[in-house]
């Protein structure tokens, strides 16, 4: 099997261990990539935001954001957000538990983790309030959680004053966590953020389809 073809199924298919389906462990250090692997990565989302009725740009926005969060590694675990995960943790442990999250006493589980760099706290059970956090290094629950994330908050932020709703916008409530407007600029592309989010384009077909 060709280099290239071997480093992708170990990012899209890590090896079994303590923190699978994830790359590694908390203290271990990211897979490495190849530019061949990332453009790899890069049509498998395609393919799921297809799968789940999303537009060319929803791809095309996830991208952007997969390439700045995880330089597109689906498996990576973020040791650098330990100590946000772990605040995020004290403060939800109760809402894991009234989910019946089978996890919710098992603060090392709570991480962030996968392409989009999501914190297990606030975005693990958006598509499955049961489903072990750790599954955020699925790139196909990955996608569908942020699918699923962009949808709920789309009412949101139009409540906010937000007539139309651009990527910007959906950047800003899922990666900075602010709903409404708070004057910052959000870390895609200028031309990207000023989009429209336009009808379709997050999909609406059930992840667990």
């Amino acid at each position: 099997m060709h280099a290239t073809a071997l480093l992708l199924a170990a990012l899209l298919r890590p090896p079994a261990g303590p923190y699978a389906p994830c790359a590694h462990t908390p203290d271990e250090p990211g897979p490495i990539t190849t530019r061949a692997a990332q453009l790899e990565v890069g049509a498998a989302i395609r393919r799921e935001v297809e799968r789940l009725g999303g537009s060319p740009m929803f791809a095309r926005y996830l991208i952007h954001v997969a390439a700045r969060e995880s330089s597109l590694r689906p498996g990576v675990i973020h040791r650098k957000d330990a100590e946000l995960a772990a605040a995020a943790y004290r403060r939800l442990r109760g809402r894991h538990h009234a989910a019946g999250n089978p996890w919710a006493d098992r603060p090392e589980a709570w991480l962030s983790y996968g392409l989009f760099g999501m914190n297990s706290n606030y975005w693990a059970g958006e598509v499955d309030p049961k489903a072990d956090p750790r599954r955020l290094c699925e790139l196909t629950y990955a996608v569908q959680t942020y699918a699923a994330a962009a949808r709920s908050r789309l009412p949101r932020i139009r409540s906010c004053g937000v007539a139309v709703p651009r990527w910007g916008d959906i950047h800003r409530a899922i990666q900075g966590g602010s709903v409404c407007p708070d004057g910052g600029a959000e870390r895609i592309p200028a031309w990207l953020a000023a989009e429209p989010v336009r009808p379709g384009d997050l999909g609406a077909v059930s992840a667990r389809g």
